[in-house]
């Protein structure tokens, strides 16, 4: 088992990515035509015959409106059909369930984690994009001589959710 890489290395090298030779998808495709097969004594026949009603009703499903097929359907992870948020936040309108086992237990965020998840969700939402844009506009006309553009909006990203903490506890509302 020590040869073993060595010999992977070398295959590599002579014969390129694995992908290239491998074999799977074929054997799935052929697969695919066999299950097409309905008379053994003419399997050509049924394969053809097979092929072309998969691919008239593939070509025929993209103008089925209201008809779910596999074109259309959604993925087995996928929400389907996102909640509408009536004078809320966009943000807010995506609905999310976790994958896995979902035990229900309770996990508790350092101040790193909290704040990265803080601004991931204030730097997603596009009704806070133009405050955003506001604040790193600010920023870079406040830069210094030795600043550069590039670490001044950088800097202005990372402090945005302190200042726009700031600015919402200072609206008179």
């Amino acid at each position: 088992m020590v040869h073993l890489p060595i010999h992977l290395a070398r295959e590599a090298a002579i014969a390129g990515p694995v992908h290239y030779r491998w074999m799977y998808p074929i054997e799935s495709y052929l697969g695919d035509l066999k299950d097409y097969v309905r008379n053994p004594s003419k399997p050509e026949g049924s394969i053809a015959e097979g092929y072309i009603v998969d691919e008239c009703m593939s070509f025929c499903s993209l103008y089925l409106k209201d008809t779910e097929t596999r074109r259309n359907r959604f993925g087995r992870n996928t929400d389907a059909g996102g909640r509408e948020v009536l004078g809320g936040l966009s943000i807010f309108g995506v609905g999310g369930r976790s994958l896995g086992k979902g035990d229900g237990e309770v996990v508790l965020l350092d101040e790193k984690e909290l704040n990265l998840a803080h601004a991931c969700v204030l730097h997603n939402c596009t009704e806070v994009q133009t405050l955003l844009d506001k604040h790193i506009e600010d920023a870079k006309a406040r830069r210094g001589k030795r600043v550069t553009l590039k670490n001044a909006e950088q800097a202005a990203r990372a402090g945005f959710g302190k200042w726009f903490e700031d600015y919402v506890k200072g609206l008179n509302v």
